[in-house]
């Protein structure tokens, strides 16, 4: 038998569970549909940093849009852990990146800070000679409880979440399951890397693996961060560190990739690579051609959005993409500047339905 939704999500990862919660604060009927378990993909890997100004990389849209994924996160986190039970845990204190080269912030935001300041805060910290830039706004959540704590209140609003739901064929309207059909007004792919399967995609997998360590006695007011690699601690007081950036779609860790781990924690943290390795994790990081999203309608298609290819931003662009899907299918003004920077004709030939 048939089942009928207005909007189906392909994907339960931390924009697939954004985007269902956005939707049914309107009143939608949605349903989310997981080929596993709730943040078992990319969302697993993430740090969970809202690096809006640490992240910049000179494109305006982009700011913008992280930005304004920012100021959600401040407006709905009240509700979203009121409706779940589940606390972000979100980390004040800002991301503080590291400069290797004399010269200006990447991004104007940023204050520089001395060498001897840091060294003062942070005991056996490895900092270069030039300091390093602390943006405050940039805090930093834990993305599994974050992505939990947004499908649970979705399912407090109503949303049905099938897990270990691998989706066959899209036909139209109408999604083909193992043990189901289910027609939906709206499909919104979410899958990470694993939209490639359901849309020709020109979308790539960089594997990252990460660390948590045993920090008995360190204390880092914030985030440490250079050039896509990082260390930070969760309250908790363990320290992640991360990522690899391996072009590689091979699974598992590898004994490479934890020993550029361990070179990266000595370059943040003086003997951080001997403290005792608690969990070891990997992911992979969907990557579209231009290190900006895929959200939108696709091009030949009426019904049919993805929201993808968020590379190492996906926690921190998550309510923004959330909001922009939600905008497209309730035909709400979108900028044209938005429009165009995450515009899934980019990078996707022409689409047919199955």
């Amino acid at each position: 038998m048939t089942q009928s939704v207005d909007v189906a999500i392909i994907g339960g990862g931390i924009i697939g569970n954004t985007v269902a919660y956005f939707l049914a604060k309107e009143g939608l009927s949605v349903a989310i549909l997981e080929a596993a378990k709730i943040a078992s993909g990319s969302t697993k890997a993430a740090a969970g940093m809202l690096g809006a100004h640490s992240e910049f990389t000179g494109n305006s849209a982009f700011y913008s849009f992280a930005k304004e994924s920012q100021y959600l996160y401040e407006r709905i986190r009240p509700e979203v852990e009121k409706l779940s039970g589940i606390a972000f845990e979100h980390t004040k204190g800002g991301i503080l990146q590291f400069n290797h080269q004399k010269g200006e912030p990447i991004h104007f935001k940023g204050k520089h800070i001395l060498p001897e300041v840091i060294r003062r805060s942070i005991p056996n910290v490895n900092v270069p000679q030039d300091g390093g830039f602390l943006f405050t706004e940039d805090i930093h959540i834990h993305p599994i409880k974050t992505c939990y704590a947004f499908s649970y209140a979705a399912r407090a609003l109503g949303v049905s979440i099938y897990e270990n739901t691998p989706v066959f064929s899209i036909d139209k309207d109408v999604i083909q399951t193992p043990s189901f059909e289910l027609q939906a007004n709206h499909i919104v792919i979410t899958a990470g890397i694993e939209s490639r399967s359901l849309l020709p995609l020109h979308l790539s997998g960089v594997k990252g693996q990460c660390m948590k360590l045993e920090a008995p006695g360190v204390t880092l007011p914030y985030t440490l961060f250079y050039e896509g690699t990082y260390m930070l601690q969760r309250v908790d007081g363990t320290l992640v560190v991360g990522a690899t950036m391996e072009l590689d779609d091979s699974e598992g860790i590898t004994a490479d990739g934890q020993e550029s781990l361990a070179l990266i924690a000595e370059s943040f943290l003086h003997g951080s690579s001997q403290f005792k390795v608690l969990d070891r994790w990997y992911g992979f990081r969907p990557k579209t051609i231009d290190d900006l999203p895929y959200i939108g309608l696709i091009p030949n298609s009426t019904n049919v959005y993805v929201a993808t290819g968020h590379f190492r931003n996906g926690i921190l662009l998550a309510p923004a993409t959330a909001k922009l899907i939600k905008d497209f299918i309730l035909k709400n003004d979108i900028s044209e500047e938005f429009l165009t920077a995450f515009n899934p004709g980019r990078g996707i030939a022409t689409y047919q339905y199955n």
